[in-house]
């Protein structure tokens, strides 16, 4: 449920939605994030014996620019376990969608719903409705078939990666650097800005279980500078800060960030400052950075802190 709400809270903003669908579906720049609005996530029907029932999903925008797409409807649902009846779900919320604008007008408008995965493995069950039902070979061509988009944000590539503009393109860093326990994640051009940060930094703090990443945020706000118009933070400072809390706390903290957020230079440092003071040796600070002891003191002689 957490995991949930910290990926919703951050998919929620126009900027970061529309860069998602025109990044992942559409692989064009389609949705303008002027034209999305907030949809209604949550819905009450009637259940068996006429019991009423809620139902919700994670995120639901009304899109209209009477342009290319014209009037639709997008949703957003988002996936940390596998769930083999999911496109039933996804059936189950874009009735709910259809049904709704049923009530408030004569016509219906286009509905779609994608999935992603932040699992750390591939999505491994059924993409179909008919997938997830037992149909004998006569009814086969009678069951009207359902499908879903299904993505895998830690199995992106990185080509598709560097295609987002939003604060996703460091989610999905984030995600591929978990899956892979590298320290090579994240790699920030100059100028490039970070939107949402307390968003992002909760999401982190949320999946890693490491509070340090809530913890950074409050101190980021109590620097001068540091924080821009609307909780933007340059993705330069925050890696700086991600070093130099890394250095200052040391230790398991310090590592932690490093691994789980990919900074190289900054991890090595770190990794060197504890071989300094004598709480780890040169052969196992070269393990934790993945490489052999020789390629390690050569990175860390190039980065002229010896």
């Amino acid at each position: 449920m957490e995991k949930d709400k910290a990926t919703k809270n951050l998919e929620d903003y126009n900027d970061v939605f529309a860069d998602i669908y025109n990044t992942l579906l559409f692989k064009e720049r389609l949705l303008d994030e002027k034209h999305l609005e907030s949809g209604v996530t949550e819905t009450v029907f009637k259940a068996e014996q006429g019991v009423l029932s809620r139902q919700s999903r994670d995120v639901l925008k009304n899109y209209s620019d009477f342009g290319t797409l014209g009037i639709c409807s997008l949703g957003i649902e988002n996936q940390n376990y596998m769930d083999r009846n999911m496109p039933i779900r996804v059936m189950g919320y874009d009735y709910a969608s259809y049904s709704k604008r049923l009530k408030e007008q004569d016509k219906a408008v286009p509905v779609i719903t994608i999935v992603l995965n932040f699992q750390l493995k591939p999505w491994d069950k059924p993409r179909s409705l008919h997938e997830t039902l037992d149909i004998p070979e006569k009814l086969m061509s009678y069951v009207q078939n359902y499908k879903i988009y299904v993505f895998d944000i830690p199995f992106l590539r990185e080509e598709t990666i560097d295609s987002f503009r939003s604060d996703f393109r460091w989610v999905a860093k984030f995600f591929k650097a978990k899956r892979l326990n590298s320290i090579d994640g994240i790699v920030a051009e100059k100028g490039a800005i970070l939107h949402h940060t307390e968003e992002f930094l909760h999401l982190l703090k949320v999946f890693t279980g490491n509070d340090s990443y809530d913890e950074l945020w409050t101190e980021l706000k109590q620097m001068d500078g540091i924080v821009l118009r609307e909780g933007a933070v340059e993705m330069c400072n925050l890696l700086d800060a991600f070093e130099r809390r890394g250095m200052e706390k040391g230790r398991q903290a310090g590592i932690e960030l490093g691994r789980s957020f990919g900074i190289e230079n900054g991890k090595l440092s770190t990794l060197w400052e504890l071989v300094g003071d004598g709480l780890i040796t040169t052969e196992i600070a070269a393990k934790k950075a993945g490489l052999s002891e020789e390629k390690f003191m050569e990175k860390i002689k190039g980065l002229h802190i010896i």
